[in-house]
């Protein structure tokens, strides 16, 4: 994905990032990355490799809120640095963005209505959707 960049420091950067976005989001290194996101003013070579991760792993992981949110913290931090010109690619993280509030809202939604169900019918709700949503 990065072969064409010729920096082998970028490269580095953003393997870096993205393996503390999907493996160690709860890290204070991650925390420091975010920071690096929302401040270096050398970033723009790299919003389109970073775009393109966010688009691609929360179509990939939306059954998994924990790298959904980092993503959304990548995401964060990298409109909010004051260096880079984001608007070129938000038609690539807008659609991230609400898939994640749907999925989010709709998993808030549907712990709302288990939570209001007995034990018994918990129990069978989610036996009858795991077996429906399995192929």
């Amino acid at each position: 994905m990065l072969s064409h960049l010729k920096s082998t420091q970028f490269k580095l950067y953003f393997h870096k990032i993205a393996e503390l976005t999907l493996k160690k989001s709860d890290s204070k290194l991650f925390k420091q990355a975010l920071v690096s996101l929302a401040s270096d003013s050398g970033l723009h070579r790299l919003l389109p490799y970073f775009t393109y991760l966010i688009a691609d792993e929360v179509s990939q992981n939306l059954n998994n809120f924990p790298i959904l949110f980092a993503l959304m913290r990548v995401t964060r931090s990298l409109l909010q640095n004051p260096h880079i010109h984001v608007e070129p690619y938000l038609h690539q993280l807008i659609p991230s963005i609400i898939t994640y509030l749907v999925a989010k809202r709709l998993a808030n939604r549907f712990s709302e209505i288990i939570g209001s169900l007995e034990t018994s019918q918990q129990t069978w709700l989610l036996q009858y959707a795991k077996a429906n949503l399995n192929p």
